[in-house]
């Protein structure tokens, strides 16, 4: 069975469209969509029933964290413990963009997205299309690219097993992606953060 497919402008995106995304992962649902990097899957990460989806669908054999994405910095704070000042500026000069910033965990945050360690990994988008689906939603969102646990980075619906679109509920088409790559990921250690991954530039 094919998940329902709706053409999304990445750039001016349709209303309609959003309110039906935000539908469907209100009801623990399966999004995928094209994010300002790669096209990704997107669900509630405050439902642990969606999240184990997620990881069963990418192939991810033992619990995992996964990238959360929230609309500003004021959410990503509410979700992490308090922080020292250098580490709040980092996050004011990192987002929105395409920057993961992996964070001592608060008591608001989700314990099925953390680390073992208690950290989450947050990110504030700055593409007009995941702005809006989080507009719409009004909760954190897992984002996690569509591919197989160390599959290729999907740039097109084409890249993407036909097996992991048809255990989505709802397909966003915004059309091929420019090059890209996922997110740079940084991990808070001591006076600084640390890179845990790097992020290709864009030729």
């Amino acid at each position: 069975m094919t998940a329902p497919l709706i053409p999304m402008s990445r750039t001016a995106p349709d209303a309609r469209g959003v309110f039906e995304a935000a539908r469907q992962v209100a009801m623990g649902h399966l999004l995928v969509y094209p994010s300002d990097t790669v096209y990704g899957i997107a669900c509630d990460a405050c439902d642990p029933g969606a999240v184990k989806r997620v990881r069963r669908l990418k192939g991810c054999g033992v619990p995992r964290p996964f990238i959360v994405i929230v609309e500003s910095l004021e959410a990503a704070l509410a979700l992490a413990a308090p922080l020292p000042e250098h580490a709040v500026a980092r996050m004011r000069s990192s987002w929105p963009g395409p920057v993961t910033l992996v964070l001592p965990a608060s008591s608001a945050a989700p314990a099925h997205v953390l680390s073992g360690d208690g950290c989450i990994a947050l990110r504030v988008p700055a593409d007009p299309l995941s702005q809006a689906l989080l507009s719409a939603c009004r909760i954190p969102l897992v984002s996690t690219s569509a591919n197989p646990a160390g599959g290729r980075v999907p740039l097109s619906l084409d890249d993407i097993p036909r097996e992991l679109l048809a255990g989505c509920d709802l397909v966003l088409d915004g059309g091929a992606l420019p090059p890209a790559s996922p997110s740079a990921v940084l991990r808070l250690s001591g006076d600084g953060f640390e890179q845990i991954r790097a992020r290709a530039e864009e030729p």
